[in-house]
């Protein structure tokens, strides 16, 4: 009788594990149905695209999200921090050494939160990085190169429609002529213009360096032509005095690089650029965004004009082609001075 039992039993748990294993494997087929779709939906896109689940793991990337990361095996499984960190001390954005650990702990405390960042690449292009939840768990993280866009969109160049944009850089350029041809000092012709773009761009703060020659050399020194809106005034006053003591050398911070390539300069996101000083940016009060414009005379830059933003700086064509036509009016007022 027990034999007959135990025959029943053993005869039953096949029945139960053959079930079971029908089930798994149609687990299995259903979920590498679900997986090749969401292959083939990363690979759709133009973006570096990867899915990670809720522990931080990741799920699947798309081959245009592995090219930021030729050296790493990007494994399912792999560690959301891990990645991070890699990230952050490896040179793929720059960062300044001070502000590695920094970045990563905001990185990791957002993990699960909407997050949009602009950051540069040792290489000189300009990255953006996105942070989507799914609303099911999981976590899109985007990586779009932005660099090559052929009229890149910001927030600036953004408000309003065409037509208001228009208009406002004509009013800008009318302002900037008007200055040019009328003001006899430069300092107070670039003290007019840096208020007058500072207005345009609802930029909060804006101020300007002389070029001056030091021995064998050329320096940057600042000039009485500091603005900070209504809302600013008292916010930035210590950045003020930091600004008024400073002496730019060619190359050094964005001013100096200007002074040195003679070209227009963005600073998208100042919290990760390693070019701005630690003092000057803890001074930065809710700045995120600097752009600093030459103004030559000739072929020589003779000032260098630096503006600061509450927003990110995506470095946009069209605003730098304004930017360059409003700094060129004073290019007389030099000219004149120099004749005088």
């Amino acid at each position: 009788t027990m034999t007959w039992v135990w025959v029943v039993v053993v005869a039953l748990l096949a029945v139960v594990l053959a079930i079971v294993a029908r089930r798994l494997h149609s687990a299995r087929e259903r979920l590498g149905q679900v997986e090749s779709r969401l292959a083939t939906v990363l690979e759709r896109s133009d973006a570096g695209l990867a899915v990670w689940n809720q522990q931080g793991r990741l799920i699947a990337c798309n081959k245009r999200f592995r090219e930021f990361y030729q050296t790493v095996e990007l494994k399912s499984g792999l560690v959301y921090e891990d990645l991070t960190r890699f990230t952050a001390t490896r040179g793929l954005i720059q960062l300044a050494e001070e502000n590695v650990d920094t970045w990563v702990q905001e990185r990791l405390a957002g993990f699960g939160d909407t997050s949009h960042e602009v950051c540069r690449t040792p290489d000189g292009r300009w990255i953006e990085i996105d942070n989507r939840p799914t609303g099911l768990g999981e976590v899109l993280l985007l990586y779009t190169d932005i660099s090559q866009q052929g009229e890149t969109e910001t927030r600036l160049s953004d408000r309003g429609d065409r037509i208001e944009t228009q208009a406002a850089e004509l009013t800008l350029l009318v302002a900037a002529i008007r200055i040019g041809g009328h003001q006899g000092n430069p300092d107070l012709a670039i003290a007019e213009l840096v208020e007058c773009v500072c207005v345009w761009a609802e930029w909060p703060v804006g101020y300007a360096y002389r070029a001056v020659r030091n021995s064998n050399d050329v320096v940057l020194n600042p000039i009485p032509a500091w603005f900070a809106d209504s809302g600013s005034k008292e916010m930035f006053v210590d950045l003020q005095e930091i600004i008024a003591h400073r002496r730019i050398k060619k190359g050094d911070a964005l001013v100096g690089r200007v002074l040195h390539t003679g070209r227009l300069s963005w600073i998208p996101n100042v919290a990760v650029d390693p070019s701005v000083d630690a003092e000057v940016r803890s001074a930065m009060t809710g700045i995120r965004g600097m752009c600093a414009i030459p103004v030559k005379s000739g072929d020589e830059t003779v000032a260098v004009l630096e503006f600061l933003s509450r927003e990110q700086l995506v470095p946009d064509p069209a605003t730098t082609r304004t930017l360059e036509a409003v700094a060129s009016t004073l290019t007389g007022v030099f000219q004149r001075q120099s004749v005088s």
